[in-house]
């Protein structure tokens, strides 16, 4: 037997992380009002998933006029849950306000200033797009897309040798879209 626990109101957030050659990881965390707490009998028929996971490789990356190197890549969407409390309610919880505040961090392979100034568009707070293709199979393959994300800080790392780029960025909706800030599309 396992627990069931229903809610209702439920939303969240997730995470997204990347990383040259390896495959993405999501991670998900929700909240909402507790609805009904029941036990059930465990699945028993389970279908497990033969696909491997999508690596990041031959991904076509480029921010701004930037076809460079992408170390690894981490997406917050960033959406924040306050409950809105009432005695009156059945849980005590009555909803949740929502907000959303995403941000994208990632590492960039550090190039002649010539080729592409992370320095100039940080202080120019330019809005640069982010394209890149996870995995190479047909139906387990995907684009993520952000049309403008502005760089809200930079750092330089050396590893192993090699120096990077540290960004972290804000992505921001287009112009009378909400909720357009990145794209994530299944090709």
């Amino acid at each position: 037997k396992v627990i069931r626990k229903i809610m209702r109101s439920a939303r969240g957030n997730a995470q997204f992380s990347v990383a040259a050659g390896k495959p993405g990881k999501w991670s998900y965390e929700y909240r909402g009002v507790k609805e009904s707490v029941t036990e059930e009998n465990i699945i028993s028929a389970i279908t497990w998933e033969t696909n491997l996971a999508p690596i990041l490789q031959n991904a076509n990356f480029l921010f701004g006029t930037y076809v460079g190197q992408l170390m690894d890549l981490n997406l917050d969407f960033g959406n924040k849950l306050t409950p809105d409390e009432d005695a009156n309610a059945a849980m005590g919880i009555k909803t949740f306000t929502f907000i959303r505040e995403p941000k994208i961090e990632m590492s960039l392979r550090l190039v002649s200033l010539s080729t592409f100034n992370f320095d100039a568009d940080w202080f120019a707070a330019a809005k640069n797009k982010l394209d890149f293709t996870l995995g190479t199979t047909e139906g387990h393959k995907f684009r993520f897309y952000g049309p403008k994300l502005q760089i809200d800080n930079k750092e330089e790392e050396d590893k192993d040798g090699f120096q990077w780029a540290k960004l972290s960025c804000t992505p921001t909706a287009l112009l009378g879209l909400p909720n357009s800030e990145f794209s994530l599309l299944v090709l």
